[in-house]
């Protein structure tokens, strides 16, 4: 799935899902899994969203909703930023 795809999937009010986790240097934590940074291939961002893609191209869709604070919200950019590549 691109991350045009996710963000789209992510606009249908269907899809979305109260979810909540934490983002910590080691990966994010989930629905009972964690994720490491370095499973994460690329990453996509908008002003409200986070799309983590794996090498596979498995897209993990994160909300701005997800992250308890702003402060949080900007934490984790600065983690992912540091962590996973950008994607062109």
């Amino acid at each position: 799935m691109s991350w045009r795809a996710a963000s789209q999937l992510w606009r249908h009010e269907a899809t979305r899902a109260p979810v909540s986790g934490r983002v910590t240097g080691s990966g994010i934590v989930y629905a009972e899994r964690t994720y490491k940074w370095e499973d994460f291939a690329r990453v996509r961002k908008t002003k409200d969203l986070i799309v983590l893609i794996t090498a596979d191209g498995t897209a993990s869709i994160y909300p701005r909703e997800f992250f308890e604070s702003d402060a949080d919200w900007e934490k984790s950019q600065q983690l992912i930023a540091f962590y996973v590549v950008e994607a062109r």
